[in-house]
């Protein structure tokens, strides 16, 4: 009996030390799976956003018009956004509460994107984060400045990022709203203007640069490093065939034909071309790839000058260039390029 009675006390101690343990990795691997899916999800909803809700948004609007039992709500939701035309012009509607939803940080968590900072912001100034590059859809931009979900505003405290977008996306019902609510202002001299000279302090326009004529702030060059290899994109030359009757690759394989002519006519209407790109071949042409995504950069301290004169522009644009590259150059081979990559600009 003793010995039967050692042998179970042994088999005890051995099975409550083994069995945590399995029962431990289970719940580790179940936890990891689970949290994938719901990267999976939530990165899901960020092309939808792009290019299905625009569509279901004006569908919803539609059909509500038609229906004898509900048309005054589009006529209601009409009315409000006649009302609210001009609001992207004017700072949006940020709401934090907005910005913190979970769905983003899944978003980021995907990739992952993260948020490196390599110097103090003085909240008591203002600033423009010139972004670069721009990728396909600027995922690093949209979830490190019109999101919480790289934890901006517990790493610049004092800071309040307003990113630009195309007035274009301002015309959509229901998307509209969205980007308002986290903060996302038109890409205007106008509009950028009045964040930047109201009386408030520590906001910062954030812009995918393209180009800028005025000084109004401490510039702030940031490179996301892995924002290009998220999708691939096929080449598309002008005066390439594939350019000429450039074919758009849908979600469930729907395709469309469009010609030079038609596509120079939305670039001019949206102010930007479509380009053909596709993503994870398993899971949906427009699923981004899991590339890590890196951002950092450091500001540039500006004069402000209502009236900037030429040289001083081209001086500044040239020091801003020269950051950049310093920036590229110095972060490089931490995240993934090589030392004799180099960084081109056009």
């Amino acid at each position: 009996m003793n010995e039967l009675a050692s042998v179970l006390k042994n088999f005890v101690e051995v099975a409550s030390a083994i069995v945590p343990e399995k029962l431990n990795v289970f719940g580790t691997f179940l936890f990891r799976f689970l949290e994938r899916c719901l990267q999976f999800l939530a990165i899901a909803l960020f092309p939808a956003a792009v290019i299905v809700l625009p569509v279901v948004g004006f569908l919803c609007v539609a059909i509500l018009f038609c229906c004898r039992w509900s048309w005054w709500l589009a006529v209601l939701y009409l009315t409000w956004f006649w009302y609210d035309f001009r609001t992207p012009q004017n700072g949006s509607r940020l709401w934090m509460y907005w910005r913190k939803r979970s769905a983003f940080k899944y978003m980021a968590d995907y990739f992952p994107i993260k948020l490196i900072k390599t110097a103090e912001l003085d909240p008591e100034r203002k600033y423009i984060f010139g972004c670069h590059p721009h990728g396909i859809m600027s995922f690093s931009t949209v979830l490190n400045f019109a999101t919480e979900a790289t934890h901006f505003s517990d790493k610049f405290p004092g800071i309040t990022t307003y990113p630009c977008t195309l007035a274009a996306n301002f015309c959509f019902p229901i998307r509209r709203e969205d980007l308002e609510l986290c903060g996302i202002i038109e890409v205007s001299k106008n509009s950028i203007e009045h964040v930047l000279t109201r009386p408030t302090k520590g906001d910062a326009v954030v812009i995918v640069v393209g180009g800028a004529e005025e000084a109004l702030a401490w510039l702030v060059p940031v490179y996301s490093f892995g924002e290009n290899e998220v999708y691939h994109q096929i080449n598309n030359p002008e005066g390439s065939r594939l350019r000429n009757f450039q074919v758009i690759v849908f979600a469930f394989a729907l395709a469309a034909r469009m010609n030079f002519e038609l596509q120079e006519r939305f670039k001019t209407i949206f102010r930007f071309s479509p380009p053909i790109f596709f993503g994870r071949w398993t899971t949906g042409f427009f699923m981004p790839l899991r590339r890590p995504i890196t951002t950092v950069g450091t500001p540039i301290p500006v004069k402000k000058c209502d009236e900037p004169s030429r040289d001083a522009i081209n001086a500044l644009h040239a020091r801003y260039i020269q950051e950049l590259t310093t920036l590229f150059d110095t972060y490089k081979c931490q995240f993934g390029f090589k030392p004799e990559d180099q960084l081109n600009i056009r």
